[in-house]
């Protein structure tokens, strides 16, 4: 694949998180990138409980005006391994 190729596609993404502040960034800088299709966000426990963290990634979408364009799934409300 040549750099040129990179120019005229977009690369899919899918966001895990548990978004606060660093993950809000992510989320409109994917969300607003033309290189990147962002496919949508699973949101995961974190320094909050996952309800939170998805009402967090909902209001983020919201705000920046992606919500009708990127999708949320609930995702695991604690780690599968420790």
């Amino acid at each position: 694949t040549s750099s040129s190729d990179y120019s005229t596609s977009t690369r899919p993404v899918w966001l895990d998180c548990d978004p606060g502040q660093d993950d809000m960034l992510a989320i409109i800088l994917c969300g607003y990138n033309p290189a990147v299709r962002l496919l949508g966000i699973s949101t995961v426990a974190g320094t909050h409980p996952v309800e939170k963290s998805t009402e967090n990634a909902l209001r983020i979408l919201q705000a920046s005006g992606l919500v009708d364009t990127v999708k949320v799934v609930q995702g695991a409300s604690r780690p599968l391994l420790r």
